[in-house]
């Protein structure tokens, strides 16, 4: 019997050799792809959590401007005439130490977030393209029944993701939150 393998050396053939170079691509290309969408969630995940924290930020300025009219036995909501109107409000905490409200444009698409040097956001209508963010918050109060002892907040927060404005939460992005005179409390008005 003649052997015709007798003059072969052992080793990888090139179709093994293919087979193992298809498979390492597979699951090197695999697992950039799940690191990748990692990173794309990590950010969705990252702007919703600062969207729920400037809608939180608007309630609080909304109750310390409450507390300071307080302190200064002015009437409760004074200063926030402004955001009783249908386009609400912008509240901006930075203003040189003060607590600004101002009228919001009539679209929220005019409103602008800005990044300071000092590390927190600033609501405006204008700032610099390098410290320009891509988020915008309107506040929105409403008297709850007859306006004696309640209002009604709503922060609304929308952000920009890959070219388009998301907004969080329900109804259209908006928080409530309804706030209390503690000084003149109404039993029939819900607060929280």
């Amino acid at each position: 019997m003649i052997n015709f393998f007798k003059g072969q050396k052992n080793g990888f053939t090139l179709l093994e050799t293919l087979v193992t170079i298809v498979v390492i691509s597979v699951v090197v290309l695999g697992s950039i792809n799940l690191i990748n969408n990692s990173f794309g969630l990590a950010t969705i995940a990252k702007n919703k959590l600062i969207a729920a924290d400037l809608a939180q930020e608007g309630f609080e300025l909304v109750r310390n401007i409450r507390d300071v009219n307080y302190l200064n036995n002015n009437n409760w909501l004074q200063g926030l005439d402004s955001c009783l109107t249908s386009s609400g409000c912008l509240i901006d905490p930075v203003s040189g130490g003060q607590v600004v409200t101002v009228p919001a444009p009539s679209s929220i698409d005019d409103v602008k977030m800005c990044y300071g040097t000092n590390g927190y956001y600033s609501t405006t209508t204008n700032c610099g393209a390098s410290q320009a963010v891509n988020f915008q918050r309107v506040i929105k109060i409403s008297l709850i029944g007859a306006g004696d002892g309640g209002i009604k907040i709503i922060s609304r927060v929308r952000w920009q993701e890959k070219g388009i404005w998301k907004d969080f939460g329900t109804d259209g992005g908006n928080f409530e939150y309804h706030l209390c005179d503690w000084k003149n409390p109404n039993p029939s008005i819900s607060c929280y």
